[in-house]
């Protein structure tokens, strides 16, 4: 018996230095697809219609070779897809945060568009990802924005906040104003917060708000946000200190 249990604990012993050796394999591996993604960030981030992101710019700004981005990822194409996947997906729990402490049908509605535009203000990179549609699953894109625009539209305009004659239109109002707002943002226009303020009111003003209403919904909503969440949120303290 005794040759029996030394003969396990001796079994035990390299178990235990195994399973240190694959967390630490696993957490290398981790380390290396979180790197290769931020440098597909950069690199798409920095390309335009005459020049695309190339998988060269990713192994340059990575600094890693092509053999080791391929352990990771069959192509660019699949790591600008899961990269696009994370970042809606971050933002969707992002908003969907904020929104449980809204009631407000107004305040509900102002919340996302104020919350890219400000996240995209502090980080342009985010925000150029982000804005190309093409970078991100449509399916998931027209998902997204049903589930985190409509129903608060829907609210908004059967409780007489807002007067929308068509749900599509006033969803392209919103996304299109915002997209444009990013992209001015990411070609070195304007960053500041009241100019962002200023944009989201005016966009509720087209969605059947007073002018009234909106300042105060986008002032109030804004205010939750920097109060609640900017612990959590290190943009939005970046832009409330600037404002």
């Amino acid at each position: 018996m005794s040759k029996l249990a030394n003969k396990g604990a001796t079994m035990e012993e390299p178990s235990d230095e195994t399973d240190f050796r694959v967390r630490a394999a696993k957490e290398k591996r981790e380390r290396m697809r979180k790197r290769l993604l931020e440098a597909t960030l950069a690199a798409c981030s920095l390309e335009t219609i005459r020049n695309p992101a190339m998988l060269e710019d990713v192994l340059k700004a990575a600094d890693v070779s092509r053999g080791t981005f391929y352990k990771y990822f069959a192509s660019l194409d699949e790591a600008i897809g899961e990269l696009g996947h994370q970042l809606m997906r971050e933002m969707i729990d992002t908003v969907a945060l904020v929104l449980r402490g809204l009631t407000d049908p107004r305040e509900r509605v102002v919340a996302g568009p104020l919350m890219y535009l400000a996240r995209a203000a502090q980080n342009p990179q985010w925000g150029v990802f982000v804005s190309r549609i093409e970078h991100l699953d449509a399916g998931g894109r027209e998902r997204f924005i049903e589930q985190a625009i409509s129903h608060d539209l829907t609210e908004a305009d059967r409780e007489g906040v807002i007067a929308i004659p068509s749900l599509e239109a006033a969803i392209d109002l919103l996304v299109g104003a915002s997209r444009q707002a990013v992209l001015r943002i990411i070609a070195g226009g304007r960053r500041d917060l009241g100019h962002i303020l200023a944009l989201i009111t005016m966009s509720m003003m087209a969605l059947g708000m007073t002018r009234r209403d909106a300042e105060r919904s986008v002032s109030r909503t804004w205010k939750h946000i920097a109060l609640r969440h900017a612990e959590t949120m290190p943009w939005v303290a970046e832009l409330g200190r600037q404002a």
